[in-house]
């Protein structure tokens, strides 16, 4: 997953191929977060979440902050994708969540966890979603 310097740069770059590298990791993380959800028959919930993330990296070569920025792929994939607002000509939200939570903003997710683990033989990002009322 695109780190913080992936995405600066590609936003530097080219426009079209920020959005394009944004739309594919976002993509890529609802459409995994989307079985988690069936599996575990998962309901979104009405009170606020944390939300964990283990970073699964390769090597130990990027740095921590470089790492973390891709949770706004995470956050966007698992959010409720919005709709087409034809008064605006865009929508209103990210349209490509899985609806794991209804949005990302501070009313829905109260707690954002992260740890990096090195893992070169399955590199990537563990997400656990849990109420912040069960944790209480």
């Amino acid at each position: 997953m695109d780190g913080i310097n992936e995405i600066v740069g590609s936003g530097l770059t080219n426009r079209n191929l920020a959005g394009r590298r944004k739309r594919e990791n976002t993509q890529h993380v609802a459409q995994f977060a989307a079985r988690a959800m069936e599996a575990q028959g998962w309901r979104k919930p009405s009170c606020p979440v944390s939300v964990e993330t283990v970073w699964h990296e390769p090597s130990d070569r990027r740095d921590l902050d470089n790492i973390y920025g891709g949770i706004k792929y995470v956050l966007d994939g698992i959010c409720t994708p919005s709709n087409w607002s034809s008064r605006k000509h865009d929508y209103t939200r990210n349209p490509f969540g899985c609806g794991v939570i209804q949005d990302d903003s501070q009313k829905y997710v109260g707690e954002l966890v992260f740890s990096m683990v090195i893992d070169s033989e399955n590199p990537g990002v563990e997400v656990i979603v849990t109420t912040l009322e069960e944790q209480e």
